[in-house]
């Protein structure tokens, strides 16, 4: 791998800036000079989010849930209907049982930054991330207190069925049933467990339930994809990037970076309460501001902001009543404007040797509330609660560098290689309490 003497000299500036984190200081690549640089991110598995007050809750708390009239409506019709009956339903209402739900994130991620010198102070630049994600999902419904049951009568002809709905002039039309009623159907010899199980949900949840096996649906369902482990991998958001260096000397440098983020990776399947999106499905305006300070020996300081606009977009969704009741089967294209995200960091880094540097991170982040709007009377505001996030996050990091070693002709690449830990150990509104080792290496060609 072949540098000219020139480029050599500029590439020699890289050594005042840190091995770890190039792209997040205000140094911009020598004039002619290319950079290769690929970082994989190694999650911890992912179970705890943070709720709106900061406090760790199970990342699947909303499907975990009685499934009552507030989950299936229908349920409330049937209450009406059996009120001023002998099987009139409890105060507390018909239930199916409870919904059972362990979700567990999986991520294992990678991204791939190409970028160019275009002058000493100018360079450009795109990273392209890929992800593959999985969520190991758990589902089972808990029928022990369950007070619904089928009716083993439905669209049945028997004598026995019509004895029984001869004597309690229920129909065989009818679908569900109180578990009040069991005894009843004993009298008649209909016997047996008619609670509704974890497929008869799958059911209700997916394209409806077919009581009667004469493939014909008999309770109109959700329309949503099975509840059971999903995963995919593909390429995310892609970013393009230029950086300008504006200012460096006195021991001080600073610069600044613009782009976008372009909505290239696969957005949330409205028909899937398991998938996780690769992208947002929008278009980001990305600005950087960059500030280091090399006055101290040995010691690299660097201030980074950052704020994303994301641009209003027009995204399939599905509509439920209440943010903490995801299940809904109203699904419609609403028109959104993501709240923006601002970020603000500090880092400082030890040079050990001229190879060998550490140093510590902390992250803020902040992202504004989400404007959702439609054209119907739909509850829009549930998409738009608990959608400003913060976040708090350290890095911890230990770097290699050979580009010293190379300038003195003792090494044939330049290259630097890191490795880091992270931890997010705060946060609010649906942040993942998530933690993760990546490793990194870029390396520097003309």
């Amino acid at each position: 791998m072949k540098i000219t003497v020139p480029v050599a000299a500029a590439l020699a500036c890289v050594l005042l800036v840190p091995v770890v984190g190039f792209a997040d200081t205000a140094q911009v690549l020598p004039r002619g000079v290319y950079n290769i640089d690929a970082t994989y991110y190694h999650y911890n598995d992912i179970d705890e989010r943070y709720d709106p007050d900061g406090e760790p809750e199970d990342i699947a708390v909303n499907y975990n849930t009685n499934l009552n009239s507030s989950v299936f409506g229908d349920l409330g019709t049937l209450e009406a209907a059996f009120a001023a009956t002998p099987f009139a339903f409890p105060a507390s209402g018909a239930t199916l049982g409870n919904s059972e739900v362990d979700f567990n994130f999986v991520y294992r991620w990678w991204e791939f930054a190409f970028s160019y010198g275009i002058t000493d102070n100018l360079s450009i630049g795109v990273l392209i991330p890929y992800n593959y994600s999985k969520n190991e999902v758990k589902a089972k419904v808990n029928n022990e207190n369950a007070n619904v049951i089928k009716n083993p009568c439905f669209n049945s002809a028997s004598a026995e069925c019509a004895a029984f709905a001869g004597a309690t002039s229920i129909p065989n039309t009818t679908a569900l049933l109180p578990r009040s009623i069991e005894s009843t159907l004993g009298v008649f010899g209909i016997t047996g467990d008619f609670r509704l199980t974890t497929e008869d949900v799958q059911g209700l949840l997916g394209s409806g339930l077919d009581l009667d096996s004469n493939g014909t649906v008999d309770i109109t369902g959700f329309g949503y994809k099975r509840v059971e482990t999903w995963s995919d991998s593909g390429v995310g958001d892609i970013e393009v990037l230029a950086k300008y260096k504006f200012y460096d000397k006195d021991d001080w440098r600073f610069a600044a970076t613009g782009g976008v983020r372009l909505p290239t990776g696969e957005v949330a399947d409205p028909d899937s309460l398991v998938a996780l999106p690769m992208g947002d499905g929008q278009t980001d305006i990305i600005v950087r501001l960059f500030a280091d300070y090399n006055g101290i020996k040995n010691l690299f300081l660097n201030t980074t902001l950052r704020y994303d606009i994301q641009l209003p977009d027009s995204e399939e969704k599905r509509v439920p009543q209440d943010i903490n009741l995801p299940l809904t089967d109203r699904k419609e294209t609403v028109d959104r404007d993501l709240g923006d995200i601002f970020e603000a960091e500090v880092f400082g880094d030890y040079s050990i040797t001229k190879e060998i540097s550490v140093g510590a991170k902390y992250v803020y982040t902040a992202k504004m509330r989400d404007k959702v709007d439609g054209s119907g009377n739909a509850m829009y505001s549930s998409l738009e609660e608990e959608t400003d996030l913060t976040s708090h996050m350290y890095i911890i990091t230990l770097g290699y560098s050979t580009i010293q070693k190379y300038l003195d002709k003792k090494f044939p690449v330049p290259f630097t290689a890191s490795l880091a830990y992270r931890n997010r150990f705060a946060g609010t509104n649906n942040t993942t309490k998530s933690e993760y080792v990546s490793a990194n290496i870029s390396v520097f060609f003309n």
